[in-house]
């Protein structure tokens, strides 16, 4: 699992490289383009002055047509970024509703009915990967009894998350069992599992 987390990360940071690295020639470039653009219409303007084809006063008025033509220019380039890296996100969320989960209905499932609410872990065990020798959960045993209410403690990586996630069955534990009012989960249609419970995400203070 660490060496597969690892390859992950070091393929993140490079893609990450890569895409700085593309953003910030497409700055450059787009900057060029219109310094280029404006020396050269300048250079032109200075031209006709000094001929006298022209009077400072296009000058002037040249650069403010300029200024106002810039910015709806720019936003144009920032908006076309944004439509293609959101073409790439609707693309992404395409390919994950077409797979297929991996965590289904059992045969038989019953929908969930909730009479007073006790969660129980019975010697539960889990490993998101099979082959790891360090379990994340290991035999683990607690009761939550109805209408109270318990802490979980522990360092980054303890198990605090996957608690949670294998309660709404998003995994399934590898030994052991977890019950809800004595009713396993896997006896229970993933909807009403989950529509029982709520979840409220950590906000971090800015």
């Amino acid at each position: 699992m660490c060496r597969c987390y690892a390859k992950a990360l070091h393929e993140l940071k490079t893609l990450e490289k890569r895409l700085y690295l593309s953003s910030a020639i497409h700055h450059i470039l787009k900057t060029l383009v219109f310094l280029s653009s404006l020396g050269g219409v300048s250079f032109l303007c200075f031209r006709k002055i000094l001929h006298g084809e022209a009077s400072p006063g296009d000058l002037v008025g040249l650069l403010a047509y300029w200024n106002q033509l810039q910015s709806p220019l720019l936003v144009v380039g920032h908006s076309a970024d944004t439509i293609r890296s959101q073409f790439i996100a609707i693309e992404d969320l395409g390919k994950l509703l077409l797979k297929d989960p991996q965590i289904k209905n059992e045969k038989g499932a019953a929908d969930m009915v909730v009479r007073d609410g006790e969660i129980r872990f019975d010697h539960v065990s889990f490993s998101y990967d099979s082959a790891s020798k360090l379990p994340t959960l290991f035999d683990m045993s607690f009761c939550v009894p109805p209408g109270k209410t318990i802490a979980l403690v522990g360092h980054s990586g303890a198990g605090k998350s996957t608690i949670l996630e294998l309660l709404m069955r998003l995994y399934d534990c590898t030994a052991g069992g977890i019950t809800i009012d004595g009713h396993p989960l896997k006896n229970l249609t993933l909807k009403s599992l989950r529509s029982n419970l709520g979840i409220v995400p950590q906000v971090m203070p800015r």
